[in-house]
């Protein structure tokens, strides 16, 4: 893939993630502690941000670097990765239940 290609589908990863917190442009900055005018730019396709940036970015979506380096992105990945951010910081117990509930309404949607 071209370096510009990757710029313009990391700057739609940036801009999904962002908008799907309900985050402007100034607030993702501010959480990143960047420029908002480079958080623009970044979203536009017209700036490479380092590894160090696109981490700060990634914390302050709370997601990780893979979802928002992922450039070839499904609506139901998209769906997964909120599944994944609701449970990344429950406890064990949770989790466990949270599988278990998916388990029973894929088993009933069969029937």
């Amino acid at each position: 893939m071209r370096e510009k290609t990757l710029r313009v589908a990391f700057g739609r990863q940036i801009r999904a993630a962002r908008e799907r917190r309900g985050l402007t442009q100034r607030e993702l900055a501010e959480r990143a502690h960047i420029a908002d005018k480079y958080v623009s730019r970044l979203e536009l396709g017209i700036a490479t941000p380092s590894i160090a940036v696109a981490k700060k970015l990634a914390d302050a979506l709370e997601s990780s670097l893979d979802e928002i380096i992922e450039t070839r992105q499904t609506p139901q990945d998209a769906e997964i990765g909120v599944i994944v951010r609701l449970l990344r910081d429950r406890p064990p117990v949770d989790v466990e239940r949270a599988r278990r509930i998916l388990e029973e309404v894929f088993r009933v949607s069969r029937r």
